[in-house]
């Protein structure tokens, strides 16, 4: 009903007509990526688009004369009152090699200003992040059984359901013993291994694709800075709502960033992991200098919107060109949307049940995660 209701409001010129006024060109709009799919994780991950995708976002982000802002500019605009039209600001999530490979190259060729926040843990380790390459992993395998007791909690044989949202719950119990129990990375990996061989995914060939691993500091540092900006994710992507373990993740992310080339100086924007914002963090994350923080709320920013409360639309594969577009003429602020909600238990999720999906899981109870994390 939403899409008709956009579709009817774009062939009648009400886009066109609120992309132009004086109430739009007083708010800018923070859009959100995450990865672009090397080989079929656009497939496994909503979040994940397509190279083809996202080349077609960027066409149309030029084809509706938008303006293209650095976050840091489109702030001081921001609160100065002076914006120009349409103003917008694009953002990616974890610094994935995916983004090297795939994004970089996009975002040169259109010359799309980009702040790229990036957790720094996996940073230094060529080894795909545990949480995500289970959850694909997984998605891989569905339908299968395996044998694994370490993974499924001491059951010989079990069975990885088909239904998305079964699938997910089966992760995230996985990832919530895995971390109680305390493993290391490099046990970490090898029961990835283990799971990838149940599977029937080759792990060494896997891991040569270099799928679901960050940029290695090299990589990072070659980036242009005059088009990227490298900015805050916390170190291991947490958010403890202890103070002193909080900090630690703040330092230990600029301590990293700053071994390989980003001046302490220049990381004043964060992004919280998975979208987790508190105002608890506020007093934590001035204390280091910080000037804005990005949710995963879908609404458009004004001066009124608090800098450490900024909110963002997560452009997926299942949004259409329609919705795009109602976004960045300012439309979609009309329409309901939900608010961004996470339980401690989905915090750290990437896999989405996608529309066509849902049928198959109508009689499981697990609610669908809305975000993902990189954990050691």
């Amino acid at each position: 009903m939403k899409v008709t209701a956009l579709r009817a409001a774009e062939r009648l010129g009400a886009f066109s007509r609120i992309a132009n006024s004086r109430w739009r060109q007083e708010r800018l709009l923070i859009l959100c990526y995450h990865g672009v799919a090397l080989g079929d994780e656009d497939q496994w991950s909503d979040v994940y688009m397509s190279e083809a995708k996202l080349r077609r976002r960027f066409e149309l982000l030029r084809a509706d004369s938008c303006s293209l802002l650095p976050l840091e500019e489109a702030l001081q605009r921001l609160g100065a009152g002076d914006l120009p039209p349409r103003s917008v600001t694009v953002t990616f999530d974890e610094g994935l090699y995916d983004f090297y490979a795939k994004a970089y190259p996009l975002v040169r060729e259109f010359e799309v200003p980009t702040t790229l926040y990036v957790p720094t843990y996996y940073a230094t380790v060529r080894r795909p992040i545990f949480d995500l390459a289970c959850s694909y992993l997984l998605w891989r395998g569905r339908g299968r059984t395996v044998e694994s007791p370490e993974l499924f909690a001491g059951q010989t044989r079990t069975r990885i359901p088909v239904a998305p949202r079964e699938r997910v719950a089966m992760h995230l119990a996985i990832r919530a013993r895995v971390n109680s129990i305390g493993h290391a990375a490099i046990a970490k990996d090898a029961m990835l291994a283990e799971l990838a061989e149940q599977v029937g995914v080759d792990w060494e060939a896997f891991v040569s694709t270099r799928m679901l691993q960050l940029m290695s500091p090299d990589e990072l540092s070659s980036l242009d800075q005059s088009l990227v900006s490298v900015q805050l994710h916390s170190h291991r992507h947490r958010t403890p709502r202890d103070e002193a373990l909080f900090l630690r993740e703040l330092d230990d992310n600029i301590d990293a960033l700053a071994a390989m080339g980003f001046p302490r100086a220049g990381r004043r924007h964060f992004c919280y992991p998975s979208g987790d914002a508190d105002p608890l963090f506020y007093p934590w994350l001035r204390a280091r200098g910080i000037v804005s923080a990005t949710t995963c709320e879908p609404r458009l920013a004004t001066r009124r919107t608090h800098p450490l409360d900024l909110p963002r639309v997560i452009d997926t594969m299942a949004m259409t060109d329609t919705e795009f577009r109602a976004w960045t003429a300012g439309a979609s602020a009309f329409v309901p949307h939900r608010r961004f909600r996470l339980s401690d238990s989905e915090r750290l999720e990437w896999e989405r049940p996608r529309e066509s999906e849902q049928s198959a899981a109508v009689e499981s109870t697990a609610s669908p995660p809305a975000s993902a994390s990189l954990s050691d």
